[in-house]
């Protein structure tokens, strides 16, 4: 067990389950199997497949053990989750998406003869939240929209109240994947913003002072 960053996406499946057949149980299947198809391309874990008050959810993390932690995990959670919004559509299954970053307690809990892998922390209760928001789109907060919009054109929503906060949370949704040639001039033009902000002057430091 251990503290690391990593980023959990809840999805809401909206599927009626007022009267099950065989047709529910094979479209729940066929989109779990959508979920998973989406995660794993990703390099995500699918922690958890329940149904609750909010109906079908599926969790996926990525940087759970076994993998590592990544710099590139945050980006790779949101186009892990557009693309299982593509799967579901295929099948006529919308989804409610909410993605959220940040540091959690990653280990088992259990007993030694029944034990699961978890991950634990506030901002994993802010992406169920996000998802239960979230009317059939993908919410995703601050830290996980700063670590992927270099490589996904995000835009920022009106903040939403949740519960477990004071104060309002900054919500961000993605609109597109950039091409690779967007991603290197925006890495471009960014990094020389970061060249010509003040701080980085030599005349501003103060070794280059008299």
């Amino acid at each position: 067990a251990d503290v690391r960053r990593v980023t959990v996406v809840f999805v809401r499946l909206h599927v009626k389950l007022d009267h099950p057949d065989h047709r529910t149980a094979l479209l729940i299947h066929q989109s779990l199997l959508a979920v998973q198809k989406a995660g794993y391309r990703f390099k995500g874990t699918l922690r958890q497949f329940l149904q609750d008050d909010k109906g079908l959810v599926a969790i996926l993390v990525m940087g759970m053990p076994p993998l590592a932690p990544d710099p590139t995990d945050s980006v790779r959670a949101v186009l892990a989750a557009m693309a299982l919004q593509e799967g579901l559509g295929e099948l006529g299954v919308c989804a409610s998406v909410g993605i959220t970053s940040g540091r959690a307690y990653s280990g088992f809990v259990g007993s030694p003869s029944r034990k699961e892998m978890c991950v634990m922390g506030s901002f994993v209760n802010m992406a169920a939240r996000l998802m239960a928001a979230g009317c059939q789109s993908i919410l995703m907060d601050k830290e996980t929209e700063k670590d992927a919009s270099l490589q996904v054109e995000c835009e920022e929503l009106e903040s939403v109240r949740v519960k477990g906060r004071d104060s309002p949370l900054q919500v961000f949704q993605p609109l597109r994947r950039r091409s690779p040639d967007e991603v290197v001039a925006l890495a471009l033009l960014l990094a020389a913003k970061t060249l010509s902000s003040p701080s980085s002057s030599p005349s501003s430091s103060p070794s280059s002072s008299p």
